[in-house]
C-alpha cells in the first residue's frame, strides 16, 4: 500500500533538501579525489548534525 493511500502526507521538497554551505574552495585545494571525498564528507556531517547550516573549513 502506497504512502498517499494511507494518508501520509509526502515532504515538501523544502524539507528533502536542507539547507548547506560548503566552502567550494577548500574542496578544489585538496591533493587528490580522495582527500575531496573525505572532506565533502566530513562537511555534510557536520552540516547535517549542526542545527544549522555552517561553513567548514578543513585546513
Amino acid at each position: 500500500m502506497l504512502a498517499c493511500e494511507q494518508g501520509i502526507k509526502p515532504p515538501s521538497p523544502e524539507e528533502e533538501m536542507p539547507e548547506v554551505e560548503i566552502d567550494i574552495d577548500d574542496l578544489l585545494d585538496a591533493a587528490n579525489e580522495e582527500e575531496r571525498a573525505l572532506k565533502l564528507q566530513v562537511m555534510l556531517f557536520y552540516n547535517f548534525k549542526s542545527e544549522g547550516p555552517e561553513v567548514m573549513h578543513l585546513d
